[in-house]
């Protein structure tokens, strides 16, 4: 845990582009251990504060988070805090859906339709299996659903349907 308070210490000295950079390089590479999760609470730190500083980032984020959870390496707890993560950085740019949908689309185009099939197949899965990761897809889905209703409201339908 030093080691975290550490790295998030040192992380926080340089400029936020590099910041973001080393995060992802250690979520893009690392498969298992402590950098990975270094990088996951450092992307915690970052992203709860919702500051729109990280919109530019957005979708390279989605991206590794998206990689972090389908590596079949990683344990349960591990994806549960990288749909978390992604709860947390749609969030951090939800306030430009309508005002500035060129923003959203940049940051949900290349992953949006693979993070609805993932959300999908997770609540299609066993009830009583699985809750917290159950919990952060139906949050995930429930700011889409809110806030971002002009980004959704083509798409939405025909992925949600089978689900419910």
């Amino acid at each position: 845990m030093l080691g975290c308070i550490g790295e998030i210490e040192y992380l926080q000295a340089k400029s936020d582009s590099s910041v973001i950079e080393e995060l992802l390089e250690l979520l893009e590479n690392e498969k298992e251990g402590d950098g990975l999760d270094g990088a996951l609470e450092a992307l915690f730190m970052m992203l709860k504060k919702r500051e729109k500083r990280w919109t530019k980032f957005a979708a390279r984020i989605l991206a590794s988070l998206f990689a972090v959870f389908v590596n079949a390496e990683n344990n349960e707890s591990r994806r549960c805090k990288s749909l978390f993560l992604v709860y947390l950085c749609l969030r951090s740019f939800a306030w430009a859906d309508g005002a500035q949908n060129g923003l959203v689309a940049k940051c949900l185009d290349d992953t949006f339709l693979s993070w609805m099939a993932l959300i999908v197949s997770i609540l299609q899965t066993n009830p009583k299996s699985h809750f917290e990761i159950k919990r952060n897809a139906l949050r995930i889905l429930v700011v889409l659903l809110r806030d971002f209703a002009n980004y959704t409201r083509s798409s939405l339908n025909p992925i949600l349907e089978p689900t419910w």
